[in-house]
């Protein structure tokens, strides 16, 4: 099926008034079509009031009714992308690695500019008009654009270069005088220019926030290194302290084992002396038994009297022996109970030094809410789209770091 573009000219979807390609198109009773908004602009400015039909100057009694004809705007539409999507082959094709320049019949050149007012992209050669003519060097030129239909308008198809503050958006000349007559609208200069404002101060409070927080990284990493420092020295010494204390333990129950050692020797040496002595005394006792019970049972009294002694001057070895008991004042439970008390002792001196470690450890503290400005109208620029959602922010955090002792 052969494409519009393939039997229709340009002249047949250009309106007689604007000499553009259909915007809304009507039809008038003479069945001539015209731009919708073209139409109402003719007829409004009419000193008479009369409404003509501009090609044929045939008069209405009453002004028509319009109605967009959407079979024309249709193809007018579908016009206008096929031309579009040719003229950047052409461009591509012409000029490899760049736009070429609207303005070359035979060699088509690298287009350098875009002119916004003109709508057409210039090499060079061409350029230089826009350069030298006083009334061109009024128009806005930018980097060369591969397509227009970004800064076009999709309702009246002109070039958006007003800016409607009510509604935020970019709007053409024709949508100030209908949809938005009485909303407050400003040239895109003057909006450009006060966001670029804005962007200025933006990235001036940027930079010294980054600069804020490229300090607060350097002291939070040099805290973090000073807490290493001293956790490995304190783990040193914490280990140097503890082996001498277990040398001392060592060292402390060697030599009360010696003392216990001792005392148990002189202990055992006292006891068998007091044993030998014992001894002693229990065979002269078993022998003074032994006489007397043999003297005893005597029947010879010359024999009771020669050889007893005289009942006042028999005596008996009767030492206190209670006195000689073992002295049991080291014995055992004396080294557990002084143990278990030092352990008790060091236990309590451990756990609180424990806890005042964990009292010393890295804080993190969120700084008070950030102050808004007041009196500023616009907002940041965001590269997002509008959405309905709340933004979350990150929480900007104040640190401060803690050596432990």
């Amino acid at each position: 099926m052969a494409t519009a573009g393939s039997h229709l000219s340009e002249d047949q979807f250009l309106c007689s008034i604007c000499l553009d390609v259909f915007t809304e198109p009507v039809s008038l009773p003479c069945g001539h079509n015209f731009c919708k908004a073209c139409i109402t602009d003719c007829w409004n400015s009419t000193a008479s009031g009369l409404c003509r039909c501009p090609m044929c100057k045939e008069t209405f009694n009453t002004r028509p009714e319009l109605r967009v004809n959407c079979f024309i705007s249709e193809m007018a539409d579908h016009f206008r992308k096929s031309v579009q999507v040719t003229e950047e082959q052409d461009r591509e094709d012409d000029v490899p690695g760049g736009m070429s320049c609207d303005v070359c019949i035979d060699t088509k050149m690298k287009a350098v500019k875009t002119c916004l007012v003109c709508l057409t992209s210039y090499c060079e050669t061409h350029l230089e008009p826009h350069r030298r003519v006083q009334t061109l060097k009024t128009h806005q030129l930018v980097e060369p654009l591969g397509s227009m239909e970004d800064r076009m308008c999709k309702k009246h198809n002109k070039i958006l270069e007003l800016f409607c503050r009510e509604e935020q958006r970019c709007i053409c000349t024709l949508c100030s005088q209908t949809d938005h007559r009485s909303h407050n609208v400003v040239a895109l200069e003057d909006e450009s220019g006060k966001r670029k404002e804005v962007m200025r101060k933006t990235k001036t409070e940027c930079e010294q926030k980054i600069q804020e927080r490229k300090l607060e990284l350097q002291k939070i990493r040099r805290s973090a290194e000073v807490n290493k420092e001293a956790a490995e020295k304190e783990t040193a010494d914490g280990v140097e302290v503890l082996n001498a204390l277990v040398a001392s333990i060592q060292k402390r129950m060697g030599e009360i084992f010696e003392v216990i050692n001792r005392k148990q020797q002189e202990v055992q040496q006292k006891a068998e002396q007091s044993i030998t002595e014992i001894q002693q005394e229990l065979a002269e006792l078993q022998m003074t038994s032994m006489e007397c019970d043999k003297l005893s049972r005597s029947e010879d009294h010359l024999e009771v009297v020669m050889y007893s002694l005289p009942p006042a001057s028999i005596t008996l070895p009767c030492s206190d022996w209670y006195e000689v008991l073992m002295d049991n004042k080291i014995s055992a439970g004396t080294v557990r109970a002084a143990v278990t008390k030092m352990e008790k002792t060091l236990n309590e001196g451990m756990e609180a030094l424990i806890k005042q470690l964990e009292e010393h450890h890295f804080q993190v503290t969120p700084p008070p809410p950030p102050r808004h400005r007041q009196g500023s109208s616009i907002k940041p620029p965001s590269l997002q789209p509008p959405s309905t959602k709340p933004r979350l922010r990150a929480p900007r955090h104040h640190f401060s770091c803690y050596a432990p002792v």
